[in-house]
């Protein structure tokens, strides 16, 4: 900035020393203020005002006094940002990345966003973890939200709230840790339970393949899953990039253990790595799986369904593979009482 200073100085210098020198009169500007004085030598010279007036016109029209203004606000410009306080910013993103490790943790969005409904439960640390520490108020906590951008689907850019809770939260470095070490003990317990939603699910998908494969035994056949996949991408309930990522974790599971059916707690583990994270995805994909198995059980079944034939001789079409039959106006209560077959 010193540098850049001098220069200016020394080019207004020299345009004060140019508008002081003898001139012509056919190139001086015409000014409203004209006396002139004599010297000893019968030169006329320009009073004070003229030389003012022109050194002011020379500065404001000339480019050169413009070009070297415009280096020495550049010149300030960076020097304000070489003496921005380098620990400061380092210590905003040091306090960001300690909130992303955090806030992380709510794995029921879509990857990079957070849920704003996760976001209102990092002030219920009494009743999510036992305690808190009472540094974070759910006033605080609802001014932080209102900063926020939420998309339709109740989501914000974890980036975005990271830096933001960066921001708002207690300045001195004992209370920010321990509001974000709450932040983070809440993260843990949602993405617990979100963990056991999952398993869960994957319990009652593991069920359904059972029902088509069965086995006595708690296994299921390599092959049905295959042939369940198959079964989705047919009726189009998979699509193909969904059928190639199942087919790819099983396939990989089995050629590691060298079996042909896989138990309930392996396929449990499998199915968390191959399903999406987030919510919305895991259940969308989970419930094609079992559509597929649906789809495959019905078409087994309608293949294997006895043929039931009234007194008439003509077919009962109206009779399901299990339960009352219809067509005897309700003569049996199940399939193997039936009068008629």
């Amino acid at each position: 900035m010193s540098q850049g200073m001098d220069e200016l100085q020394q080019t207004q210098q020299a345009f004060l020393l140019n508008a002081s020198s003898p001139v012509s009169t056919a190139s001086t500007p015409s000014f409203s203020n004209k006396s002139t004085t004599s010297n000893p030598l019968g030169r006329s010279s320009r009073s004070s005002s003229q030389v003012s007036n022109f050194s002011i016109a020379s500065k404001l029209t000339n480019p050169v006094f413009d070009l070297a203004l415009g280096d020495a606000a550049a010149s300030l410009s960076d020097e304000r940002k070489a003496n921005a306080d380098p620990l400061a910013e380092e210590k905003t993103r040091e306090r960001t990345a300690l909130l992303r490790a955090s806030l992380e943790q709510f794995e029921e969005a879509s990857p990079e966003r957070v849920r704003k409904i996760d976001l209102l439960l990092l002030t219920q640390g009494k009743s999510l973890i036992g305690y808190t520490h009472q540094k974070w108020t759910d006033q605080q906590n609802q001014r932080t939200l209102q900063m926020l951008q939420v998309d339709a689907e109740g989501t914000a850019s974890l980036d975005a709230a990271c830096e933001v809770y960066a921001g708002q939260l207690p300045l001195d470095d004992y209370s920010f840790n321990l509001v974000a070490s709450e932040f983070g003990e809440i993260g843990e317990n949602r993405q617990r339970v979100w963990q056991l939603e999952r398993t869960r699910k994957l319990f009652s998908l593991f069920k359904r393949l059972k029902s088509v494969d069965n086995q006595d035994n708690n296994r299921v056949l390599h092959e049905t899953i295959q042939a369940v996949i198959a079964e989705g991408l047919r009726c189009g309930i998979l699509t193909e990039e969904h059928s190639a990522m199942l087919t790819d974790h099983f396939r990989a599971f089995f050629d590691k253990s060298d079996g042909e059916s896989i138990n309930e707690q392996e396929f449990v583990d499998v199915g968390i790595s191959a399903l999406p994270r987030d919510k919305a995805g895991f259940n969308m994909l989970r419930g094609q799986f079992e559509n597929a198995a649906k789809e495959l059980l019905g078409s087994t079944e309608n293949e294997s369904r006895p043929r039931i034939i009234n007194p008439d001789g003509r077919q009962n079409r109206s009779r399901t593979s299990s339960g009352p039959c219809r067509g005897c106006a309700s003569a049996c209560s199940a399939r193997e009482k039936c009068v008629i077959s």
